[in-house]
């Protein structure tokens, strides 16, 4: 009888191991949830004309042409991007003070830019990050949104 009882004694302290080794998950870990929940992604902002372009391309947008121009209204260099025949134009400075000196000059509502009153003939949303003012004539949802994960919230206009 003894004989019998040694190797089921021995098998059974062996399967108790096992069970103790065996990876078990974690039913309600509060405390990684928690910090899973509290992660953020940080994305960079667009603080140049290409930069912009390069968030737009990687967005999905779809620019049917890229322009450079002259402005009566800032003194930035003028980029104009169509995208679906509306535009969204990019000043790029030489740097953030001559940036900040135009931003001075934008009211609020963004009726007045520079020296201007504009009447403009959609609303405008008036963006700025780095050396870059982006200005977006309109009410397109997803031409706001892609500008604002682009560059961080608009400062002036509707």
């Amino acid at each position: 009888m003894r004989k019998g009882i040694i190797p089921v004694s021995i098998f059974a302290v062996a399967v108790l191991l096992l069970i103790g080794f065996i990876e078990k998950p974690i039913a309600n870990n509060s405390i990684d949830k928690a910090l899973i929940e509290k992660k953020t992604i940080v994305e960079l902002k667009a603080e140049s004309c290409k930069e912009f372009i390069e968030h737009l391309e990687k967005a999905g947008i779809k620019i049917k042409a890229i322009t450079k121009g002259s402005n009566t209204f800032l003194k930035g260099e003028a980029t104009a991007i169509n995208i679906n025949e509306e535009f969204v134009n990019v000043y790029e400075y030489k740097n953030s003070d001559q940036m900040a000196a135009d931003v001075k000059t934008i009211r609020s509502d963004g009726a007045i830019v520079g020296n201007a009153f504009v009447d403009w003939v959609s609303i405008p949303h008036i963006y700025k990050s780095g050396s870059i003012i982006v200005l977006y004539v309109g009410e397109n949802k997803e031409i706001k949104d892609m500008i604002q994960k682009s560059v961080g919230n608009q400062f002036a206009g509707g």
